[in-house]
């Protein structure tokens, strides 16, 4: 199954709550394990305090590609946030779905992490709305959401896609034996995942025009494409024409994860750097 991954530059915003009226989390602590994992990987937005209109503003000011809520969950009533006393108030479920229902606001996004207890009845409705969306199927120790956090965002960082850091997060809890390291989930929607991986084909083609000998384009072939390499390089081609031929290929075999991840690793920092205009 494809999987989204965030490039470096991707926003994210963070956006903690701590009612007065209920139990006492380390938000801080929180936000400072986030910032220590992804370096200058990506750009981040921070609101704590936040009420249910602060998520409007945050979208509509920031577009982030990654929204993550740190707090207290209500089950399938919603998330709790503040209101202007500091006190409780609820999110609900329906509105979180009709806000990130408003393209406007929700355009860029392509995950929301609810690291907040109980709030897997959020993830299945807004599943519908955003690419991916990590929640906790019941109570999680604060420490343990942490730790989930630091390694998550770590291996994004690193280049992971969403669904690769998230198994490899669950896999490092495991392996330290932390409690309730099996209460995150991650809910993936094809549909939306395989609209936003496609092709800009005339952005790809000018990278590899650019950036590419014939001689280096036979190679990359050879290596990560050996089918295309073996049966459909055309040997007296001109780089042009077989960039076209090549991304042609690509489009109609659906490999267009398969190019990224080849790019990321022969390329690194040069490609990465490049790929949400490469990929639309």
């Amino acid at each position: 199954m494809l999987s989204l991954l965030l490039p470096r530059g991707s926003v994210l915003a963070f956006i903690a709550a701590q009612p007065q009226d209920l139990e006492s989390l380390r938000l801080q602590n929180e936000q400072g394990e986030l910032e220590r994992s992804v370096g200058h990987h990506f750009r981040i937005s921070t609101q704590f305090a936040a009420r249910p209109e602060d998520l409007v503003t945050t979208l509509a000011n920031h577009k982030p590609h990654v929204l993550h809520f740190a707090g207290h969950g209500a089950g399938a009533d919603g998330l709790a946030m503040e209101n202007r006393h500091g006190k409780m108030t609820l999110l609900h479920t329906k509105t979180l779905e009709k806000v990130l229902a408003e393209k406007s606001l929700s355009s860029n996004l392509r995950l929301v992490v609810l690291n907040a207890c109980w709030s897997s009845e959020q993830a299945r409705v807004i599943a519908e709305q955003v690419p991916a969306v990590i929640s906790m199927r019941s109570s999680i120790l604060d420490a343990t959401a942490m730790k989930f956090t630091s390694h998550f965002y770590a291996k994004l960082a690193e280049g992971k896609t969403i669904s690769d850091a998230f198994h490899q997060t669950l896999l490092i809890l495991d392996i330290k034996k932390t409690p309730d390291r099996h209460v995150p989930e991650l809910q993936e929607n094809a549909r939306l995942i395989a609209l936003l991986v496609t092709l800009n084909l005339p952005a790809w083609n000018r990278y590899f025009t650019e950036n590419f000998s014939i001689e280096d384009l036979q190679t990359f072939t050879a290596v990560h494409f050996e089918e295309f390499h073996r049966l459909e390089w055309k040997p007296n081609a001109s780089l042009s024409q077989q960039t076209i031929h090549f991304l042609d290929y690509i489009r109609k075999r659906k490999k267009v994860g398969e190019l990224r991840e080849a790019l990321r690793q022969t390329r690194g920092a040069e490609f990465t750097d490049l790929e949400h205009t490469l990929c639309s």
